[in-house]
């Protein structure tokens, strides 16, 4: 799957955001979902800058939301990232 392919579901904050999550990580990086958990390290999975950057550019396609370089430094882990999607889809801004 390349970026230009489109997201084929839209993404609700909430309840499913590790299964979308964790399906895009893996489109990305060639992972299979069970590979990928919420507990998972992002440097565990060998993903490198240019997948990065397609799961935050796939991310915002699913869940209608804008991720900007200083998000994507709070992806340390799965669970990081479930998180700061469901923080900047519901625009509480608290967390940070």
């Amino acid at each position: 799957m390349s970026l230009t392919e489109p997201i084929t579901h839209a993404a609700e904050p909430g309840t499913g955001t590790l299964t979308t999550v964790v399906d895009v990580i893996g489109t990305a990086s060639g992972l299979e979902p069970e590979e990928i958990s919420g507990d998972s390290r992002i440097s565990d999975l060998a993903i490198d800058s240019l997948s990065l950057v397609e799961i935050a550019v796939r991310l915002e396609d699913a869940f209608g939301i804008r991720i900007v370089d200083t998000d994507m430094d709070r992806f340390g882990t799965v669970a990081d990232i479930v998180a700061l999607v469901d923080e900047l889809a519901t625009g509480d801004t608290s967390g940070q």
